[in-house]
């Protein structure tokens, strides 16, 4: 099967209503992936988001068993940086709302991939975050293939799995995340 994947990259505008992810012919459509406004102007980072979601689709349907992959994404760019006809204007957004948030790295937070608040084991979270240091790092840095990364953390994000080891806490709950705890028992892998 051929894997039709888009990218459509867009300026910020006027009048966004968020649209969610759907799921359409085994391929998720309106995923926003959202560029943080204080990150400069770099082509070199559209490229490199371009090809880490082209190779992380392509991870996805094969761990998958040919079930899923990216079909539609589109990447949203701080509204200052210049338009050189190579963008599309749609419309308003703001890193808040993108499913996938490519921030800047902060004194004081990690700056490790996660997906961000699961409420539960089988609950989705609230969205993916990475860093920009992360994403020039790329498959050389701490993390292994970042594009297996990402589809480690869609599996958090869109259908709420708990990793399989032991964490310590949660960054935002501060609670401690046990292993499969269902009723506040410990439980193997089903």
């Amino acid at each position: 099967m051929r894997l039709i994947f888009l990218i459509f990259i867009c300026l910020s505008g006027i009048g966004f209503a968020i649209s969610a992810i759907s799921l359409t012919g085994n391929g998720y459509t309106d995923i926003l992936v959202t560029v943080a406004d204080d990150i400069a102007e770099n082509t070199q980072l559209i490229s490199i988001l371009q090809d880490w979601l082209i190779e992380a689709s392509r991870k996805l349907y094969i761990a998958s068993k040919s079930r899923f992959f990216f079909k539609k994404i589109i990447i949203r760019i701080p509204e200052k940086w210049s338009n050189n006809g190579q963008y599309t204007v749609t419309s308003a957004s703001t890193n808040r709302e993108g499913d996938i948030r490519i921030e800047s790295p902060k004194q004081g937070i990690r700056s490790n991939p996660f997906a961000c608040c699961l409420p539960a084991c089988g609950v989705g979270g609230q969205y993916i975050h990475f860093t920009t240091d992360v994403m020039f790092e790329g498959d050389s840095g701490n993390f292994g293939n970042l594009a297996t990364v990402l589809v480690h953390e869609w599996g958090h994000y869109r259908w709420g799995l708990f990793d399989e080891y032991p964490t310590s806490k949660d960054i935002f709950t501060k609670k401690i995340i046990q292993f499969y705890s269902h009723s506040g028992r410990w439980e193997p892998v089903r």
